[in-house]
């Protein structure tokens, strides 16, 4: 019987398994582990939409509370349309930026909901992020318009109005 031998791959965080089995050589990949969830009070809640060019148009909502680089926390989740990669998720500063991954993304009148695939969550450092927030009713308005574009399409998606 062969041992498996076990290593460090090129992306950090994560580690490989080989094995010997019924003739073959099996690799496995495990992913990072990640916090079961990251929850915070948005001091900043904020929409974009950029035009880069006619066909290239990034649509933004974020979320943040302190300065990242101190403890706090800044997110966002963005699309263009035109090259679409699906919904991208970043994690300032600079931490994570992840396409797709995204199980359920809920967002309601005093916060959001957002709950990462397992692979996804390796990545972020979260499986689930809930930001809570208190915003006027035009705010809130353009969060949910803004909102329902980055997340065309998505099954993901849910918003309580």
């Amino acid at each position: 019987m062969r041992m498996p031998m076990t290593g460090k791959d090129e992306t950090p965080g994560r580690w490989s398994a080989i094995f010997y089995c019924a003739g073959e050589w099996i690799a496995l990949r495990i992913a990072k582990m990640s916090e079961p969830l990251l929850s915070f009070v948005a001091e900043h809640v904020g929409t974009e939409t950029t035009e880069y060019t006619e066909e290239c148009v990034v649509y933004l909502i974020g979320f943040g509370t302190g300065d990242p680089e101190a403890g706090g926390h800044a997110w966002n989740f963005s699309r263009s349309f035109d090259d679409d990669w699906g919904v991208c998720t970043v994690r300032e500063i600079q931490r994570a930026t992840i396409y797709g991954g995204i199980e359920r993304f809920r967002l309601h009148r005093s916060g959001v909901e957002c709950v990462f695939h397992l692979e996804a969550s390796g990545e972020v450092g979260f499986r689930e992020l809930r930001v809570s927030f208190d915003l006027d009713e035009e705010r809130w308005r353009g969060l949910v318009a803004t909102a329902k574009v980055v997340f065309r399409d998505c099954p993901c998606f849910t918003v309580e109005e």
